[in-house]
């Protein structure tokens, strides 16, 4: 009986395939989720980067100066690629500029101060912008895009709605992306 078993070759390529198919799917998944993680942190990193230069080109008010440059346009760059968005233009990356003074933070650095830029960038008659000042944008972004991450979500609501169960929570957290960049304050 064993022995007829062992070498009847009907349904093997069925088994081979029910083994391999799984696998090749979790695979191609694993790696189209983390292309689109690194093309995300990539516009998030250029925003981030695109604020700094701007900030790092921009003169702060003084007595003699009235500047035109503002931390909401250096977000606005950040977020949408551009100083004036429309009503109608997608961010960069989608869900990041909900809360734009918790997820980019503008500090203007010197060699033993850091301040908190403020919109209009204020400096008194005794400050002076020295040779060593830089601007550093740090931006945060929380990656929520994922139908691979979320689907413990989606699995979980269908198995309490097929067993009439009781509401529980059963989530992934997102992912947070943290960048910083500095740039040597130029100025105008």
């Amino acid at each position: 009986m064993l022995r007829g078993f062992a070498s009847d070759r009907d349904g093997s390529v069925l088994v081979e395939t029910l083994i391999a198919v799984p696998v090749v799917t979790l695979f191609t998944i694993a790696v189209l989720e983390t292309g689109n993680m690194f093309w995300q942190r990539q516009l998030f990193q250029t925003g981030v980067r695109d604020a700094a230069r701007y900030m790092s080109r921009c003169r702060p008010v003084t007595l003699e100066f009235m500047a035109t440059c503002r931390i909401n346009i250096a977000r606005d760059i950040a977020f949408y690629g551009k100083p004036n968005p429309g009503p109608d233009d997608p961010p960069r990356v989608r869900g990041w500029g909900r809360n734009p003074s918790e997820e980019l933070v503008i500090r203007y650095i010197e060699a033993s101060t850091v301040k908190l830029l403020e919109d209009p960038w204020v400096l008194d008659e005794r400050e002076r912008v020295s040779a060593e000042a830089a601007i550093e944008v740090e931006g945060k972004f929380s990656y929520r895009d994922s139908p691979l991450l979320n689907i413990g979500e989606a699995i979980a609501n269908k198995y309490r709605s097929l067993a009439g169960q009781e509401e529980r929570e059963i989530k992934i957290s997102p992912l947070t992306i943290t960048y910083t960049h500095t740039e040597r304050y130029i100025g105008w």
